[in-house]
């Protein structure tokens, strides 16, 4: 076999394949070995440097690697870890630089091109291929990241070298001898049709580590009062070594180009940073570079892992971390870490509870507009922690987490249902006097549901058309909030005693015989003559009129666009106890009609009883509607779909179907169409800890629905027809979002005195739409 020039670390991935080990277990050694050899005792440094070498032996036999290139490696190593701590300068950096610049051509270019930065010395680096390109608006490895894993100058004060652009801008590579544009296109799978190229699966691992030379913790065993730790975390295939539990694969497609990830780890409980830094705190952040080739992940410094420390609190108990993935600001994967800490009996384990495709060619799909996103996560019985990112003002970034009592918010968002099932309107026209009346009784609830939240969301209300609120719901999160019943504008209590508040005067001014004002605004039209920056009423202070929100659950797929044939169907599933069946069926007459201008050849099919209902959603179909009764039972949280004549739908009723027509049908339903899903019924959405089972779990964790609507509280049916004819008609015949219908039905509602358009909740993407005839 021919000698080749130059074997690199990053070729691991051929070498196992020629050599018969696992490209996991390659990886492992001598990653364990590189790292770990400057600082254990002599036993460890032998047995590392004995798996080290049975390795180099077999690659020197088949590869022509000499031997004397793993001790290289190892210097080079040594070299970036003295300049990441003491910086550039001294006698020691000088020695070490001076021994490693004869053997420039046997080392990495990865490694080349990290000590070229170091030093500004641009033939150190000579023929580095160009770095990967960059999503627009993304930091790229040609930004430096000191030590602590953030923004900053180069240790020693060394100038940073930028990072070379085509003229096409940060968007194209910039072509050089030997560069990855050069080679990228001989080495990428080959495409099917349309298809994106397969490759192997990959996935986020993690193992948790001693923060020193200890032996790792034992996930069977209590961590011990302030211990340090250290997470490792990587992006690629399956790791033997990895403590995830059950962990999610990202399947064999590939992106059709090269993807950032920005990573945060926050918590707390637990004290966290980054590497190289000081300080312990409550976040710390990274970023992963995933090639399109289908190759493992690597850091900006080019290191195939990061590591984040830990220090376990000091008092004993069950405490929790919370590791998130982010692509365009959405949350794509979230693993959770929970730890019993300074008990006797117990241990750690790493799980991953939140994943929104299992395909890293969907993430392609999720639209680029700016996000502020929120983790909901529980902590344990008596806590939630809020884990928000997001830029939400010009370069202003918005990272951090805080911890809220879920006692306290319970009875705050129930107290705020109650209100809203009290003051539930009749009629659509409401006057002046009643509007009033609902500000007075609700926005003050808001504001206290908000208050609590302050402390983690200060900059949100700045720039309500710039961005949307991203909310990720993993599946050890019971509790969701009313997002869009928040009101954001302070609210002094006294004054509220008082009747001090000012009521805007977009309501004082309003007489109700012409709309309240004109739809599509985000803003008070009012805002720029009176204040608004505290103590009045507001329609605008709540978030359902002011802001876009997506509510997402863990998902098969990113459902953004919902394809539609010409021949589609919607289903509606339907209840016979209704005092006025006139209304309803001339309700479904009007879908109908929707139906038939979006495509004449498009039907809608009636389930009027549970048989026919599992008939007819037993199939691919785009849109699914529920006019129904929300039962409740006493004592059970449970929401149960009233349908046909004293028939009910439970959500683990859904849940059976499906495993009936995957295990004896043999067919997986919803699968290449997967339907927006509205239930017009009370109580449909509303979540509590006590739930065991949600419809969002079973339509869409199960089914991977591409969405839910649904409504907090009980509901006046005469308005629950007109306000989900109204959306149709926006989604179906106008081809709205919906965000866009939705909102939009808001202010038609608006314009007549009414808040009731609030209690409709969407859980899907904002931009979801129907994309078809």
């Amino acid at each position: 076999m021919a000698k080749r020039s130059s074997p690199e670390l990053l070729s691991l991935a051929e070498i196992g394949r020629r050599t018969g080990i696992a490209y996991g277990a390659l990886r492992r050694i001598v990653a364990r070995y590189l790292d770990q050899l400057p600082h254990q005792g002599e036993g460890a440094r032998r047995r590392y440097y004995l798996e080290a070498l049975a390795v180099f032996e077999r690659l020197a036999l088949l590869e022509g690697v000499s031997l004397p290139r793993l001790d290289l490696l190892r210097r080079a190593k040594v070299l970036l870890e003295h300049a990441a701590v003491h910086g550039v300068t001294g006698k020691k950096f000088e020695e070490k630089y001076r021994a490693l610049r004869p053997h420039l051509e046997s080392l990495p270019k990865a490694t080349r091109r990290q000590i070229a930065r170091l030093k500004g010395d641009e033939s150190f680096g000579v023929e580095l291929s160009a770095p990967p390109p960059q999503p627009s608006g993304e930091r790229g490895p040609g930004t430096f990241r000191g030590p602590s894993g953030g923004k900053g100058s180069r240790p020693g004060g060394a100038s940073r070298r930028k990072t070379p652009l085509g003229p096409g801008g940060p968007g194209k590579r910039r072509k050089v001898a030997g560069s990855q544009e050069k080679t990228r296109g001989a080495d990428r799978p080959e495409t099917r049709g349309n298809e994106a190229p397969r490759g192997a699966p990959r996935y986020a691992n993690a193992v948790l580590l001693d923060g020193g030379d200890g032996p790792a913790p034992s996930p069977s065993r209590s961590l011990a009062s302030e211990q340090e730790l250290r997470l490792r975390l990587d992006i690629g295939p399956w790791s033997a070594a990895s403590q995830v539990r059950d962990p999610v694969a990202i399947d064999t497609q590939l992106p059709r180009r090269d993807l950032w990830l920005d990573l945060l780890v926050t918590s707390t409980h637990f004290g966290v940073r980054a590497a190289g830094s000081g300080a312990y705190g409550q976040v710390a952040r990274g970023r992963f570079f995933l090639p399109a080739d289908g190759g493992a992940a690597t850091t900006p410094e080019g290191e195939p892992s990061l590591d984040v420390f830990l220090k376990a609190p000091v008092a004993p108990g069950r405490a929790f971390a919370r590791i998130a993935f982010f692509y365009r600001g959405a949350v794509v994967q979230s693993l959770r870490l929970e730890a019993d800490v300074g008990v006797e009996r117990g241990g750690f384990r790493i799980v991953v509870d939140y994943s929104v495709s299992h395909s890293l060619a969907d993430l392609e799909a999720i639209p680029e507009r700016p996000r502020v996103s929120v983790v909901v996560n529980d902590n344990d019985a008596a806590t939630h922690q809020l884990v928000l990112r997001g830029g939400v003002s010009g370069a202003e970034r918005l990272e951090a987490t805080s911890e809220i009592e879920v006692a306290a918010l319970a009875r705050q968002v129930g107290e705020l249902r109650a209100r809203l099932r009290a003051l539930a309107p009749t009629r659509r026209r409401r006057t002046r006097d009643l509007l009033k009346r609902d500000l007075e009784e609700l926005a003050p609830l808001g504001w206290k549901l908000h208050a609590g939240l302050w402390k983690s969301l200060p900059s949100l209300a700045r720039e309500p058309d710039s961005f949307i609120l991203h909310v990720a719901r993993p599946s050890t999160s019971s509790f969701t909030f009313p997002w869009s019943l928040l009101y954001d504008i302070p609210l002094d209590h006294d004054k509220l005693m008082r009747r001090e508040v000012k009521l805007c005067p977009v309501v004082e001014t309003w007489r109700g015989g012409g709309p309240l004002m004109e739809p599509g605004q985000r803003r008070c039209p009012e805002e720029a003559r009176i204040s608004h920056r505290e103590n009045i009423l507001c329609p605008f202070g709540f978030w359902g009129y002011r802001y876009a929100i997506e509510q997402l659950s863990s998902a098969k797929s990113v459902g953004v666009e919902i394809p539609v044939p010409e021949d589609f169907r919607m289903v509606v599933g339907k209840t016979r106890r209704l005092q006025d069946r006139k209304a309803l069926e001339g309700h479904i007459a009007d879908l109908r009609a929707l139906l038939q201008r979006r495509s004449p050849r498009a039907v809608l099919e009636e389930g009027e009883d549970k048989a026919t209902l599992r008939t007819l959603l037993g199939s691919d179909l785009p849109l699914v509607y529920f006019y129904c009764h929300g039962d409740t039972l006493a004592g059970d949280p449970h929401t149960y779909l009233g349908i046909g004549n004293n028939e009910t739908l439970a959500a683990e009723d859904f849940v059976g179907w499906l495993v009936s027509w995957d295990r004896q049908e043999h067919r997986k339903v919803w699968d290449r169409v997967r339907p927006l899903i509205f239930i017009n019924a009370c109580h449909s959405v509303e979540l509590q800890p006590e739930m065991l089972l949600s419809y969002q779990d079973a339509f869409i964790g199960g089914a991977d629905a591409s969405g839910i609507i649904g409504t907090e509280v009980r509901i006046n049916p005469d308005l629950a027809l007109e306000f989900a004819g109204r959306f149709f008609e926006l989604f179906l015949g106008e081809r709205k979002t919906v965000d866009q219908a939705l909102r939009q039905a808001r202010f038609d509602f608006l314009a007549d005195g009414n808040l009731f358009g609030l209690v409709y909740t969407p859980y899907c993407w904002a931009d979801l739409q129907l994309a078809g005839p």
